[in-house]
């Protein structure tokens, strides 16, 4: 009878700490590393889409543009799990938007510098500089930023700004995502293009991202499979394919986003271990930002050959993406996002070493 109640308090022991590996949560500060998968797959999604507007004659990928809202999922998941635990208040929402324009500003300055260099500034280049957006002069029928793929970036600030407001406040996730829910809505009251940029559905993608973060941070992750987790992640492939370009967005992309974003983290788990994932993921942004114009250095390949080499071309446009984008984040992004972190305070200004 001992015997069986020793086997008995050690299945529970055994049991019990099944749960506890089950609800594991990662520390604010630690890398969840599916997700960083996850943001080299996105950004080389936009690669390719965008690559396919390069090479005539090309289609691959034709839902790659989803990968923006995989990139808006993401960023909600992970603004809502950094700030865990954080008290509410000034400094708390200081640092956050400190942090996050550290982190975006420098590098979008600089490519927007970048397109611009042979052109006077003008008054879209301000508003670029500041987030606001306009009706392109290249393309009058688009609200979108002389960088083109800077559009995203007016939707993250808005969002940052956003979350830094609420970070004011105790319940601020619920705050937010009440806000999140009502600016759709509130488009009509917008003037001109602010009320049609604004207005999108698509802003809503990133509350998804925040109510994953809940959702896993109270209950956790279920203890299936990696495989179980791929064929989840399929399937939000599949209903990303089958959406595309179909709305509304935040529906028919952002659900399948959110559910890549979910099956991700356990999916793509010590998936790091692999070099060139880790630095195509921590090299994303600058990939993102960068791709198109790298396109240019592909340019007079794609005059010189003919319509059967396409897929050489391709090839040559997405790896030519992903070298610069990662050259970039190594010599210059590293060096411009420290260099904004001593500015704005959130890092000790290094001391000078003077000789005895």
């Amino acid at each position: 009878a001992s015997g069986k109640s020793q086997c008995a308090v050690l299945d529970a022991h055994v049991l019990k700490e099944r749960r506890v590996l089950s609800t594991r949560q990662t520390s604010p500060n630690e890398t969840i590393e599916g997700i960083q998968i996850l943001r080299a797959v996105a950004s080389m999604m936009v690669v390719v889409h965008h690559a396919t507007h390069s090479v005539p004659g090309a289609h691959w990928l034709p839902f790659g543009g989803a990968g923006v809202d995989i990139f808006f999922v993401i960023s909600g998941y992970v603004m809502a799990h950094t700030t865990q635990g954080m008290s509410p208040g000034k400094e708390t929402a200081s640092r956050f938007i400190r942090k996050r324009i550290a982190r975006i500003v420098p590098l979008y300055w600089l490519a927007t510098l970048w397109v611009t260099r042979r052109t006077p500034p003008d008054l879209n280049l301000v508003k670029d500089f500041l987030f606001i957006p306009h009706y392109n002069a290249q393309y009058p029928e688009m609200i979108n930023p002389i960088l083109i793929q800077g559009w995203t970036l007016n939707y993250e600030m808005l969002f940052y700004g956003l979350f830094a407001f609420c970070l004011l406040f105790p319940r601020r996730l619920a705050i937010l995502i009440a806000t999140l829910a009502v600016l759709p809505l509130l488009g009509s009251l917008l003037p001109a293009e602010f009320g049609k940029f604004y207005g999108s559905d698509i802003i809503l993608e990133f509350g998804f991202g925040v109510l994953l973060q809940m959702a896993v941070a109270r209950w956790g992750m279920p203890q299936w499979s990696r495989a179980s987790w791929l064929v989840l992640m399929g399937i939000g492939f599949a209903g990303l394919i089958a959406g595309y370009a179909l709305e509304p967005r935040s529906v028919t992309q952002g659900l399948p986003a959110l559910l890549i974003v979910w099956s991700s983290i356990k999916a793509c788990e010590g998936w790091l271990k692999i070099k060139t994932l880790k630095l195509l993921g921590d090299a994303s942004y600058a990939i993102y930002l960068f791709h198109w114009p790298s396109f240019g250095a592909v340019k007079p390949l794609t005059a010189l050959l003919g319509p059967e080499w396409i897929t050489t071309l391709m090839l040559a446009h997405i790896l030519t993406a992903a070298v610069s984008g990662c050259l970039i984040h190594l010599i210059i992004e590293k060096r411009l996002t420290n260099l904004a972190n001593v500015w704005l305070g959130l890092k000790p200004r290094p001391r000078l070493a003077y000789a005895p």
